[in-house]
């Protein structure tokens, strides 16, 4: 299914941490469209309502972001974290030398929770740029470093 480009495997991230990184792959559908029809949603209401919203927003923006950075001829350095304590960044991605932890989340109005996993990461890869997408409008920097943006801006980034 991944050589027909109907799945990804997103890998894990890891380095020589001296921590517990989970190293199994996160599964995302390249086309949402067919997750949804799989999902037996046939609506933009219905998606909205869907009590998996969030994981489809999730998985909506990774592949977009996949399919860009496929198109610009960038086929590698995409990548989850996840350690045995629950630490979770959605996506890692690498790109000129330098490492972007985005986290994304559905939620118009992204709170200091959604930000915990880019906390952890801060503290643990110190120096990367920090990225939170988020459902809504909003666009700010956090005191932390956390630039948060809009659904629609993941392509400038």
């Amino acid at each position: 299914m991944e050589n027909s480009y109907i799945i990804y495997l997103l890998q894990p991230w890891h380095n020589n941490l001296n921590k517990c990184i989970l190293k199994s792959p996160k599964l995302y559908f390249i086309d949402t469209g067919l997750l949804c029809h799989l999902l037996h949603i046939n609506s933009a209401t219905a998606l909205r309502k869907h009590e998996k919203y969030g994981p489809l927003f999730e998985n909506w923006i990774i592949s977009e972001i996949k399919k860009n950075r496929a198109a610009q001829g960038l086929t590698n350095g995409l990548y989850s974290f996840r350690d045995s304590a629950g630490h979770e960044v959605d996506l890692v991605t690498e790109k000129d030398d330098r490492l972007f932890a985005r986290e994304i989340k559905s939620a118009k109005k992204p709170g200091r929770a959604d930000m915990r996993g880019l906390l952890y990461w801060k503290k643990l890869v110190p120096g990367s740029e920090l990225l939170l997408y988020h459902g809504g409008n909003r666009e700010d920097i956090t005191p932390d470093g956390i630039v948060i943006a809009p659904w629609n801006s993941v392509m400038a980034f």
